[in-house]
């Protein structure tokens, strides 16, 4: 990944570590996940326990806390205590506890000490961030929609991927959906879907031929397409087809059993 990919996996830890001080912990770690302001590219804390939330404008690297002592907080050439301080500061203003920087887990993105610091991201690269950031959200819950499908779509800061998991009704299986960073997977963002019964992942042998994308088998099953060169419609189309087929795929195994 880029450097400002780099950046901004970093800088939305502060947002998941504010969550985690000052809302009810969920078991699936739900209560870090992140939203999307499309207006300002901005990632969002779900409301903490005063109502107050935390933003990071995605592009100028700014830290918005919106809240009755409300301020911003400027990342550029700042160093990782001076986040840690000001947090702080801003949590106490507003009535809450003191706050506490801790990860429960570790990121590929890099790791944090006092001197890690901030420095400006690239305004391209960040450019097309966002808009795939747009599209993933806006396709994500026009499919929801579309299918009668009820579901979150979140960016979950761990291994930052911007999706939705959802039980289907009246079947055995969830379904995943969404877009990814760079892993083992892939080199490029791409977009995903897979389906599990339990903790299983559903095969995808057999399933007929996506118009875009292609089917994996392995340790991860599921259909994958890479976002370069996307437009919003190709990723509806493909997730409205890989979820269609994983339905129809899953119905027919229930009549056979």
């Amino acid at each position: 990944m880029k450097n400002t990919d780099f950046k901004l996996h970093l800088a939305a830890q502060y947002l998941a570590t504010v969550a985690k001080n000052y809302i009810e912990a969920q078991s699936d770690d739900s209560h870090t996940n992140l939203g999307w302001i499309a207006e300002t590219n901005s990632f969002s804390t779900r409301k903490l326990s005063n109502g107050d939330t935390l933003e990071l404008r995605a592009c100028s690297m700014v830290l918005n806390w919106n809240g009755m002592s409300a301020g911003t907080f400027n990342l550029n050439g700042s160093r990782h205590q001076d986040v840690l301080e000001w947090l702080n500061a801003m949590a106490k203003s507003n009535g809450l506890e003191n706050y506490v920087f801790d990860l429960h887990y570790s990121i590929d993105s890099g790791e944090f000490n006092d001197d890690l610091s901030f420095s400006m991201v690239d305004s391209d690269r960040c450019d097309i961030l966002a808009k795939w950031r747009n599209n993933a959200y806006k396709s994500c819950e026009n499919v929801l929609v579309n299918l009668g499908l009820e579901g979150e779509v979140r960016t979950w800061p761990h291994h930052f991927d911007t999706g939705s998991y959802i039980p289907v009704a009246g079947t055995e299986i969830g379904i995943g959906f969404g877009m990814a960073i760079p892993d083992i997977n892939s080199k490029d963002y791409y977009l995903y879907t897979s389906a599990y019964q339990g903790h299983d992942g559903m095969s995808t042998k057999g399933l007929a031929p996506l118009t875009k994308g292609s089917w994996k088998e392995g340790d991860w099953k599921g259909a994958m397409l890479s976002v370069e060169g996307l437009a919003l419609s190709d990723y509806e189309t493909f997730f409205f087809e890989a979820i269609s087929i994983f339905l129809k795929q899953s119905k027919l195994n229930a009549e056979a059993s």
